[in-house]
């Protein structure tokens, strides 16, 4: 009875062990992120057009408080693209918002190491309670997170956006299945509020 209960514990009995795992299963698809850290790096073509529409947003809050609902510049598709109003309506404000903090270009990097943190957090939990087994449980989280589709999305496509929505989906589906499986009213309120804030960055960002 009591190893059952150990079992279900979060934390594992060789904790360093455990999140040493977690964090090579997070980090190993998003390594080729790491060098833009300390220099400017990016993938394609359409990281770059991502990268300035998230500085784009940036810099106008930063002068007017507000986020545009048009884009006004010769730059990039002509004055009064009203791109924000029908794509990225929450991705380019959210991480326009973090790179007031940092920049542009770590923003964008930051925020891919904080869904796949998410999506981790999320797969494991569903498993880990269906088997009640560690191994498999990283085992099948690492193959989710090591997808080709979303890496793909990152580092040929660039297709940001679609990253983020396809990430956030995955993170909305294994809330709902946790909120179905658990009893506690306590927990399924948070589960269904983690579902609710996921599926509005899926449909604000992509």
């Amino acid at each position: 009875m009591v190893s059952r209960l150990k079992s279900l514990i979060i934390l594992p009995e060789k904790p360093l062990k455990f999140f040493g795992i977690a964090l090579l299963i997070i980090l190993f698809p998003l390594f080729p992120l790491l060098p833009g850290f300390i220099r400017t790096d990016g993938f394609y073509i359409d990281w770059w057009n991502h990268l300035w529409m998230t500085n784009y947003f940036g810099l106008y809050f930063e002068h007017n408080f507000d986020f545009p609902f048009v884009i006004n510049t010769n730059n990039f598709g002509g004055i009064g693209n009203p791109s924000p109003l029908f794509y990225g309506y929450l991705f380019y404000p959210v991480l326009g918002l973090l790179s007031n903090f940092l920049n542009a270009d770590l923003a964008l990097r930051l925020a891919f190491f904080c869904l796949w943190l998410l999506q981790f957090t999320a797969i494991y939990k569903v498993f880990f309670q269906q088997t009640e087994n560690r191994l498999i449980s990283l085992t099948i989280t690492a193959l989710c997170l090591w997808t080709i589709y979303p890496l793909t999305n990152i580092y040929n496509r660039s297709a940001l956006t679609e990253a983020f929505a396809t990430g956030f989906l995955t993170v909305a589906f294994c809330c709902l299945i946790l909120f179905l499986q658990e009893e506690k009213w306590g927990r399924k309120l948070r589960y269904l509020s983690f579902l609710g804030l996921s599926m509005t960055m899926v449909i604000g960002s992509h």
